[in-house]
């Protein structure tokens, strides 16, 4: 070894506390997760998948089926977005509506619901298929005006059947019950107006069709029902 060499390596040694070595300047552990350890940090959650629920559904005629709509990011965990922007279609109206996630059945046959759910700049969509079977028509259906609103609030008659409507003084709301109004769908431009100032009514159906019916103010979802007439 050298003299230069040796007075090299004995200037190094002084600097590192006579080559014993200063813990203190000794590596740090690597932190979990941080980049210098080589592992990327968590990213930030994106909308990535959207459920839909039922995936199927059987519904009879005129009856109502909620949909459930969930975001999920790249972990599958719940994405929660206040401002996602959300679109329902019917592949089929005469069959099925759908409006605010929930689907009513209207005819007979199979639809496909489709949503599309934007967060962002992201948008995914899912289907729900929902089968409308016929109700059952009957020769006469008592309505009656409960807490809930009219029960049965959906009905069916055969044609030349009778639907007859009761109410107490006042209606779920405490309001007097004087009037039912019966409307033709889809345009709701014919109607009746039903006296029902003596607690009852009866009215015969001889047109095979779709009717709406409500009461009151006609506002409140209780005040609707819909009669079928096969």
């Amino acid at each position: 070894m050298t003299g230069r060499l040796a007075g090299l390596l004995l200037l190094m040694c002084v600097a590192v506390a006579g080559c014993g070595g200063d813990p203190t300047l000794a590596p740090s552990p690597c932190a979990a997760g941080s980049v210098s350890c080589g592992t990327p940090l968590p990213k930030e959650p994106t909308f990535t998948t959207l459920d839909l629920s039922p995936a199927t559904a059987d519904i009879e005629q005129g009856a109502e089926q909620p949909l459930n709509v969930v975001l999920r990011d790249q972990s599958g965990a719940q994405f929660f977005d206040n401002f996602y922007r959300i679109a329902y279609t019917s592949s089929d109206t005469s069959v099925a509506t759908v409006s605010s996630g929930i689907v009513r059945g209207w005819g007979p046959g199979i639809a496909t619901i489709t949503v599309v759910v934007t967060s962002g700049a992201v948008s995914k969509s899912a289907v729900t298929t929902v089968r409308v079977r016929l109700g059952i028509p009957l020769d006469e259906v008592v309505l009656t005006a409960g807490k809930d609103g009219w029960q049965p609030s959906v009905a069916h008659v055969v044609a030349g059947g009778i639907v007859q409507w009761r109410a107490g003084p006042v209606d779920w709301s405490g309001q007097a019950v004087p009037t039912v109004w019966l409307y033709v769908r889809p345009d709701l431009s014919d109607y009746d107006s039903l006296d029902l100032r003596s607690g009852s009514l009866s009215f015969k159906f001889t047109t095979p069709g779709t009717y709406y019916y409500c009461s009151g103010s006609c506002w409140d979802r209780p005040d609707w029902g819909l009669i079928f007439v096969h």
